[in-house]
């Protein structure tokens, strides 16, 4: 037992003792019976009824940790076994947490007269807060023949997990809750207006809607605008772009100088696909950029070449 506890106990018990013989000596004289005082009670080292439990929070919200105990006992709260100046309630309040806090660990001592205790070590853990969504790329139109598969899609950022809702025409399509949103399209479908709602617990975002064409029969790809040639200072940014025509989906594919570059993919009807040159530097002066489509027949066309002229 601590020393100072133990030092404590004997005085306690010297007290007594002379309490209770004082009592018993009092009445030697007078021949009325002896009456024993009532002795007050030994203290009880405190206990723990209640752990602190462990605590998550979004980062800049408060984290609350709390002890329940019995013995009229004092309280002392540690980070990282070390003591926090001033906290010394039953609970402990970190009033704004940060990302710096995750990971610590909390505990706090109870002591009276007679002992104390130390309950159980806790962790705090801190996330970052969450992020609304937002489009890496949003539904494209899409262009099929009747009777074929038509696949809307969209590639999101933000914090994850994500819910979806697909609408057609502005009204929620049942079951339609994945990133992507696929139907069999008739003529019937032709024109109608796809959109996608994404949502977090940060928020919610929605896209602009895209049209379903649907065509009688398969319309070859071809080139509706051809890219032009592009003109811009050391450093700039570049931009050169297509749009073509035909029944989707098409395989694209950016050329410079007659060889490929890493951007390419896929797309639908009437689309304005784009190369961002991002600093266009002096040494790419010169460059000659153009696209290659495919469409799923094997139809392939190629758009004329765009000069880019970079100038100090």
């Amino acid at each position: 037992m601590h020393p100072e506890v133990l030092r404590t106990l004997k005085i306690l018990f010297l007290l007594q003792f002379a309490w209770l013989f004082g009592a018993c000596g009092s009445g030697g004289g007078g021949g009325g019976g002896d009456v024993l005082a009532v002795l007050p009670p030994v203290p009880v080292a405190p206990t723990i009824s209640a752990q602190p439990a462990p605590v998550s929070v979004v980062a800049g919200q408060p984290a609350t940790f709390t002890v329940v105990a019995s013995g009229s006992p004092t309280y002392q709260w540690l980070k990282g076994g070390a003591p926090l100046a001033g906290d010394t309630q039953a609970t402990y309040v970190l009033r704004e947490s940060s990302l710096g806090d995750d990971g610590n660990q909390y505990a706090v001592v109870v002591s009276n007269l007679a002992g104390s205790r130390t309950s159980e070590v806790v962790r705090l853990s801190v996330s970052a807060a969450p992020v609304v969504p937002s489009f890496v790329r949003g539904p494209s139109t899409v262009s099929v023949v009747a009777g074929a598969t038509a696949t809307f899609d969209v590639e999101v950022g933000g914090s994850s997990p994500f819910a979806y809702q697909w609408l057609r025409n502005g009204v929620a399509i049942a079951g339609a809750i994945q990133s992507s949103y696929s139907l069999v399209a008739t003529l019937a479908d032709h024109d109608a207006q796809i959109s996608v709602q994404v949502t977090n617990a940060a928020g919610s975002l929605s896209s602009s809607a895209v049209p379903l064409r649907v065509a009688a029969q398969f319309v070859p790809v071809s080139i509706a605008i051809q890219p032009k040639d592009v003109t811009v200072r050391n450093g700039e940014t570049a931009r050169f772009s297509a749009s073509i025509e035909g029944t989707g989906p098409f395989e694209v594919r950016w050329l410079r100088n007659g060889a490929e570059t890493a951007l390419g993919g896929t797309g639908f009807y009437l689309l304005n696909y784009l190369y961002v040159m991002t600093p266009a530097l002096l040494a790419d002066d010169g460059a000659l950029l153009s696209l290659r489509i495919t469409d799923s027949l094997g139809n392939t066309v190629n758009t004329h070449q765009a000069r880019l002229t970079v100038v100090p």
